[in-house]
Formats: structure tokens, C-alpha cells, sequence
């Protein structure tokens, strides 16, 4: 969607160009893979919380930014790791109000929006689970 609306000038009410239906097309048919992806959401039921740490990681590129949170369980000298909530957005494009231009934000700035979603996805997870974690 990005690409038609800064490439191609689109208004609302265009059709797509044909390259951009097609490359359209191919995505929604990777999106089958996706059914192949399992991820457990049971975290354990008798984990001392003194083991247990949460985990951010964000990132950004020029396309998108990104942020998840993990849950690290030390349990008889075992580790596991969960994944908790996860959040991602597409970089939005800024326009230039003299020249009326569609240009990306810089990297930095959309590693800091990144930042931004992953401090919330955990304050997020901390008031949902009503617990102590250790935090890195």
C-alpha cells in the first residue's frame, strides 16, 4: 500500500497498476506458510518468579518497525523461552509541506518509535500478569 500510494501518486478511488495487484497477489499467498507457525502461550504453571525475567527487543528498517516481548524461565537448570506479545507497524511516510513530497523517516526515528511500542508492550505484560519480573 505504501508503495502505490508514494510511487504511483494514487488517489483513494484509482485501481492498482497491474505490477502492484501482482506483487500484491504473492503476498497474500505467502501468508499460507503462516498456518505452519506454532507458538505456545502456557508459560508454566509452578515457576518461581525470582526466575523468571522479561525480555524487549525492538528494531526498525525503512519499511517497518517492530518491537516484542519474551518471557525467560531458569527452571532446574533448564532455560526456556516464550514469546509473550509482539507489535509491528509500517513506517510511515512524511510529507513535506512546501514541496508536497512523500519522503521516509530516518532510521533513528523509527528505531525510537520501535522503542516507543516496546516499553508499552511491557508495561503492558507486567500489569496484565499482576507479577514482579526482572527486566533487561
Amino acid at each position: 500500500m505504501q508503495k502505490a500510494w508514494k510511487s504511483y501518486e494514487l488517489t483513494w478511488d484509482q485501481k492498482l497498476p497491474p505490477e502492484i495487484v501482482e506483487e500484491f497477489k504473492n503476498w497474500l499467498a505467502s501468508l499460507e506458510f503462516l498456518k505452519l507457525i506454532q507458538i505456545p502461550h502456557y508459560f508454566g504453571g509452578s515457576v518461581d518468579e525470582s526466575t523468571t525475567t522479561l525480555h524487549m527487543f525492538s528494531d526498525a528498517s525503512g519499511k517497518a518497525f517492530a518491537a516484542c516481548v519474551f518471557l525467560r524461565i531458569e527452571c532446574d537448570n533448564k532455560v526456556k523461552i516464550k514469546l509473550v506479545q509482539a507489535k509491528s507497524h509500517v513506517a510511515p511516510l512524511k510529507k513535506d509541506p512546501i514541496t508536497k513530497t512523500k519522503t521516509e523517516m530516518s532510521i533513528p526515528k523509527l528505531e525510537l518509535l520501535a522503542a516507543v511500542i516496546g516499553t508499552r508492550l511491557v508495561q503492558s505484560v507486567k500489569h496484565s500478569q499482576h507479577s514482579n519480573f526482572l527486566l533487561d
